[in-house]
């Protein structure tokens, strides 16, 4: 199956032609690289598809250890990991905002909470693809 975008309309349908195009747009997902950081012996909690598991603070389940960035989990915990599956936003700039929140969460007391940071989404094409804030269908679900 390839799904092909057109400028006036998306389908998604085999393609068994021949067609030319100006620009092809390939992803490749990204998966969380904790295999090789000794997590079990440190009690961190963490599975190798969703990533390191962290409290809202970033703290793991070891209190002495934090997660920032693309080995993040999207849950917060194992028991949450079927509802949020998969690792957290990976971005550059995400990573740097949680690196800072770590520093102001385990150094100077403060409880900077990662479920209620703003982070913008861009996708770098042209146009570029932009929002903040929660989707639509997230609105409809809470009744808002």
């Amino acid at each position: 199956m390839i799904k092909a975008f057109y400028k006036d309309r998306a389908v998604s349908e085999e393609i068994n032609e021949t067609d030319r195009f100006d620009t092809i747009l390939f992803a490749m997902g990204r998966q969380p690289n904790v295999n090789s950081l000794n997590l079990q012996e440190a009690n961190v909690d963490f599975s190798e598809k969703d990533g390191i598991y962290a409290n809202k603070f970033l703290q793991t389940s070891n209190p002495d250890v934090y997660s920032v960035g693309d080995c993040l989990a999207a849950a917060l915990s194992k028991d949450q990991a079927e509802q949020y599956p998969g690792c957290g936003p990976q971005f550059t700039h995400n990573s740097d905002v949680q690196a800072r929140s770590i520093f102001k969460n385990a150094l100077l007391g403060e409880e900077i909470d990662r479920t209620k940071t703003w982070l913008p989404w861009t996708t770098y094409t042209e146009p570029e693809i932009s929002h903040v804030g929660k989707y639509g269908h997230e609105l409809d679900k809470e009744g808002v």
